[in-house]
């Protein structure tokens, strides 16, 4: 069930539809209060930039679409687990994870708040994914979560596919297991 209610969901939902056809640079708030049916001046209450408004999509397929749902025998298998069903995630909707790529790196105060709390998720699903019983090791809790943010990264703005970011955390986060022991 979705955080944003009334207009705001209408917004998100508009957002999501305005990306598959439009470019991140020819998206305005104002487009998507027209195609939401929501005047613009309540979408500015909600969202105050199209960055907020895209990161706050990428918040809301995040928090959507459940990535943490299958058992595993081991932390590697759980974490594969874990990177493949993101990465699928957002191959799914690749319009709108290269526009996040781009939302999320503005530095005003409510994408950050958005990117903050995308961030305790993405905390939140590698710590349960590594230890289910939440005895995490937090040097390789932080070391997965720079990983991961590099990976998408990397990806989102094309220069691995999705594909390779997959493999490459895997790799890593092998590595980084292994080497905890």
């Amino acid at each position: 069930m979705s955080r944003w209610d009334g207009s705001a969901a209408k917004l998100i939902a508009a957002a999501r539809q305005t990306l598959a056809t439009t470019a991140y640079d020819d998206l305005t708030v104002r487009l998507v209060a027209k195609e939401a049916g929501v005047a613009p001046a309540t979408a500015y209450n909600h969202f105050k930039s199209k960055q907020h408004l895209v990161a706050a999509t990428y918040l809301d397929l995040l928090e959507n679409n459940p990535i943490q749902d299958q058992p595993a025998a081991d932390a590697h298998e759980r974490l594969s687990n874990l990177f493949t069903r993101l990465l699928g995630l957002l191959d799914n909707c690749p319009e709108i994870a290269a526009a996040a790529t781009v939302a999320m790196l503005a530095d005003q105060p409510d994408v950050k708040q958005v990117r903050t709390r995308i961030g305790r998720l993405m905390r939140a699903n590698l710590s349960k994914a590594l230890a289910p019983d939440g005895d995490v090791d937090e040097r390789v809790l932080t070391t997965l979560e720079i990983a991961w943010a590099g990976a998408l990264m990397r990806s989102g703005l094309g220069h691995i596919p999705r594909e390779q970011a997959t493999k490459e955390l895997n790799d890593l986060a092998h590595l980084v297991l292994k080497g905890s022991q």
